[in-house]
């Protein structure tokens, strides 16, 4: 199970990296969402009224956009699908097939939490040619962790969009070389996801991500542009 690890609170030794200083990390300048309308309408509208769906002890959360409309559609663990082969990390595509594993691209459909100011900051992500697709809010327990897993083979486009809803200091997003803090403050991030990493909170709350997979085809990032081409099917959290 991906997300059963147990978090050792103690100090990271990965080094913080800021937003500009990572080809795989950075803060996407001129988008500026109202955090505390987000907030509210989190904590009155999704928290209140919907179970999140657990994958395992510490990660979980509630599907925005899914492939029937559900808020409980698309959660499973696809880097259960990755194996070795010839030192590197490759996803078994006929192994997924035969599980009905969906292509990402068929997450695009609102779900009943995809309302109000969501739906609108939604939109707003379509209209600027991100193509959003999979989105979820994510909920990290505290002292919780994901484990190591990657979401796509080396090479590979495979970029997610961050918008932090509720957060703490404590809180990062890591691969093998860098770690990244996300302060939740309306921003939006973008993060490869073709490498190793994890997400852990050392705080005392819960962490609230809204997370979605993305393609900037419009070039609005600095490293992130989407120059085309095939588009895999891997899916993970």
């Amino acid at each position: 199970m991906m997300n059963q690890s147990v978090y050792v609170s103690r100090p990271s030794e990965i080094p913080l990296v800021k937003s500009g200083d990572s080809v795989g990390f950075e803060k996407l300048n001129g988008l500026q969402f109202d955090i505390e309308k987000m907030r509210l309408y989190l904590l009155q509208n999704i928290i209140g009224k919907y179970p999140p769906v657990m994958q395992g002890r510490f990660f979980g959360g509630w599907s925005v956009y899914s492939s029937n409309g559900r808020f409980d559609d698309g959660w499973f663990q696809g880097h259960m699908l990755f194996h070795e082969v010839n030192g590197k990390q490759v996803f078994n595509h006929e192994a997924a097939a035969k599980m009905g594993k969906k292509s990402e691209r068929a997450f695009s459909v609102p779900t009943e939490i995809c309302t109000d100011y969501f739906a609108e900051v939604m939109n707003k992500i379509e209209e600027l040619g991100f193509q959003p697709r999979r989105a979820r809010v994510s909920l990290l327990v505290p002292k919780g962790t994901t484990s190591w897993h990657r979401d796509a083979e080396d090479g590979d486009y495979a970029v997610r969009l961050h918008i932090p809803l509720i957060s703490n200091a404590e809180s990062f997003f890591e691969t093998k070389t860098e770690r990244y803090y996300m302060p939740a403050d309306g921003s939006a991030y973008l993060v490869r996801v073709n490498c190793e990493h994890r997400a852990f909170n050392n705080g005392s709350n819960p962490r609230y991500h809204l997370i979605m997979q993305v393609w900037d085809s419009k070039g609005l990032s600095q490293n992130q542009k989407f120059s085309g081409g095939e588009i895999k099917d891997n899916q993970n959290v």
